[in-house]
């Protein structure tokens, strides 16, 4: 049994952390999705698509209580 690698996500803004959106505990990619063509299909002349679209889904690996968000998040 392999244990899901985990992610702290930050979201900043100009280099420091946004204050404007709030905190995220430690998280696991549970669900990822691979778009290669999100507006149609196309691609440059050696075949490598225009544009891709990558999705992730995370979820919270322990539950948010309200002292968490007494503290920050």
């Amino acid at each position: 049994y392999i244990t899901p690698s985990t992610f702290d996500i930050e979201f900043m803004h100009k280099g420091e952390l946004n204050k404007n959106i709030h905190k995220v505990k430690t998280c696991a990619l549970i669900h990822y999705d691979v778009d290669y063509a999100p507006f149609g299909w196309s691609t440059y002349k050696d075949g490598m698509p225009v544009q891709t679209r990558l999705s992730l889904q995370f979820q919270e690996l322990q539950i948010v209580t309200k002292e968490d968000i007494v503290r920050g998040f």
